[in-house]
C-alpha cells in the first residue's frame, strides 16, 4: 500500500464588477471547487514481489485458519503448506497476478462442501487458486473465483462411455450435487 499525499493547489480567483450607488466596486469569488484540481502524487513504500507474496500467504493463512473448524487440521494444513509452495518466491514468474484472499475463502467453502482432500493444487494467470482430483472413473477441476463462486470441468467414465461437462461462475451448491450425482 503507498501512502498518499493531497496538494491542493492556490484557489483561484476571478474577478466580478458589481454596480452600486458609489459606483463601481470589485469583489473577489473563488472558481467553484468542481473547477479545482486536486493533485494525488503517491510518495513513499513500493512492496517487492516477495513482500507481496508474503502478505499474500499470510491473509491466505489466516483464511484457512478460520475455516480450519470445518476442514480439519489435517487439510488445513496441507492447504497452507501447498498454498506456500505456491507462493514462493524463487518460483514466481513475474507478470503473475498475487493470490486473491477472496479466491482462498472460495477454495476453503468448496472443499468443505465436496467433503475431499485437498487434492492437486495450481494458481492461475489471474490469481485465482485451481484444484484438481482425478482417479480411475474420472477427473474433476475447479477454479475457486474471487465472488465466492466456481468455475469447474468434469470428465466422467463408466466403461467406454466418457462424459464431459463443465461450468464457468457457478455456485459451489450447484458443484456439490453434480459431484453427487
Amino acid at each position: 500500500m503507498s501512502i498518499m499525499t493531497l496538494k491542493r493547489p492556490e484557489p483561484t480567483y476571478r474577478q466580478t464588477a458589481s454596480a452600486s450607488d458609489q459606483g463601481t466596486t470589485f469583489s473577489r469569488t473563488r472558481v467553484t471547487a468542481a473547477r479545482q484540481q486536486i493533485n494525488i502524487e503517491p510518495i513513499g513504500i513500493q512492496q517487492t514481489t516477495d513482500q507481496l507474496l508474503t502478505a499474500a500467504l499470510l491473509q491466505a493463512t489466516s483464511v484457512v485458519r478460520d475455516g480450519t473448524r470445518d476442514l480439519g487440521v489435517d487439510r488445513a494444513g496441507t492447504l497452507v503448506a501447498r498454498i506456500a509452495e505456491l507462493l514462493d518466491p524463487a518460483e514466481w514468474e513475474e507478470g503473475d497476478e498475487i493470490l486473491k484472499v477472496g479466491s482462498v475463502r472460495t477454495l476453503v467453502r468448496t472443499l468443505i462442501a465436496l467433503e475431499h482432500d485437498v487434492g492437486g493444487i495450481a494458481l492461475t494467470r489471474a490469481g485465482n487458486l485451481a484444484v484438481s482430483w482425478s482417479g480411475d472413473d474420472g477427473k474433476l477441476r475447479v477454479e475457486a473465483l474471487p465472488d465466492g463462486k466456481v468455475s469447474w470441468a468434469l470428465i466422467c467414465r463408466a466403461g467406454d462411455v466418457i462424459d464431459a461437462r463443465h461450468q464457468s461462475s457457478d455456485t459451489i451448491a450447484n458443484l456439490r450435487s453434480i459431484c453427487e450425482s
